[in-house]
């Protein structure tokens, strides 16, 4: 039996489909390449982020390293001197040193007659003179009439009231307490003012 010539429609739709199914294979292809695009994009945005970070980091160190070491070198450039109650002893280390003291700590008390004379020395060549053992040493006048009204009418306690008077003389005062209590009112010394007629009244207690 002789055979039947192939259709020319059904040749169409085999050729279509054959078609197609490359269309498809092509487009698979196609998005495959997008996401391996895509995933390349980010892994080289994420790549450049972690560099500008790293880089970041590098610069803030080098900027805090340079910090410090100024620092450090600015504080060896500063010297200070403690129990000097002699003046001469003092002049002589100033007109000596390569390095001249900047602060000149001592104990602040009547058996030193306050440290006048050092203290004006301190003044006239730029030195701070800084005062400890400030209360611990002269406990009579924390006791005596004329600071405690005084530490009344700003009311406040006589030992503020006599730090504020010594930093009114131009002396830095040195304190050390454990106490959270005392470390607020020794702070708020830095917010007070006392009166002329105060002071003067303090001063002349004082025999200063």
């Amino acid at each position: 039996m002789p055979k039947k010539p192939f259709a020319p429609g059904l040749r169409v739709r085999v050729a279509s489909l054959f078609l197609r199914g490359g269309d498809r294979s092509k487009r698979g292809s196609c998005r495959r390449h997008e996401s391996v695009c895509v995933c390349v994009c980010v892994c080289v945005c994420v790549c450049v982020c972690v560099c500008v970070c790293v880089c970041v980091c590098v610069c803030v160190c080098v900027c805090v390293c340079v910090c410090v070491c100024v620092c450090v070198c600015v504080l060896i450039m500063i010297t200070s001197v403690s129990n000097f109650y002699e003046l001469k002893e003092l002049k002589a280390l100033f007109d000596e040193a390569r390095i001249k003291p900047a602060v000149v700590q001592n104990r602040f008390y009547p058996a030193t007659n306050w440290d006048k004379d050092l203290r004006a020395w301190c003044n006239e060549h730029g030195v701070i003179y800084q005062s400890f053992w400030t209360l611990t040493a002269n406990p009579e006048y924390m006791s005596h009439p004329v600071v405690k009204k005084i530490a009344n009418q700003m009311s406040i306690t006589p030992q503020q009231a006599f730090f504020r008077f010594v930093m009114d003389l131009g002396i830095c005062p040195l304190t050390g307490t454990t106490s959270p209590e005392h470390m607020q009112q020794d702070l708020k010394v830095l917010n007070l003012k006392m009166n002329p007629e105060d002071f003067e009244a303090v001063k002349k207690l004082a025999s200063l």
